[in-house]
């Protein structure tokens, strides 16, 4: 089955699957077209210049209402975008993201 945009969304916790930061959690930020997203970490990726991935290299997790709602009004920080990825890693073996 072929990933389609449908399938992440601004605001999605993910997981990449290739590439340097392989295995590392991130944030969609941005939806660029049919294949590629903007992701950011707050710590390597930051959000003034999130990576350019693939849709098929990464793999869904979770979706945050609250980092999506701070995306879509601007109001996101790396910070906060650290925040939510280190309380998913945490939460993670024990019912994800609150």
């Amino acid at each position: 089955m072929r990933k389609t945009v449908e399938s992440l969304g601004v605001g999605d916790i993910a997981i990449c699957l290739a590439g340097h930061d392989k295995n590392k959690p991130c944030v969609v930020v941005k939806v660029v077209a049919d294949d590629y997203v903007m992701i950011a970490d707050g710590v390597r990726r930051l959000i003034s210049s999130p990576k350019l991935k693939k849709i098929k290299h990464l793999q869904k997790k979770e979706n945050s209402v609250e980092l999506t709602d701070l995306i879509s009004s601007g109001q996101a920080d790396d910070k906060k975008i650290a925040k939510a990825l280190e309380k998913y890693k945490s939460n993670k073996n024990g019912g994800g993201y609150v």
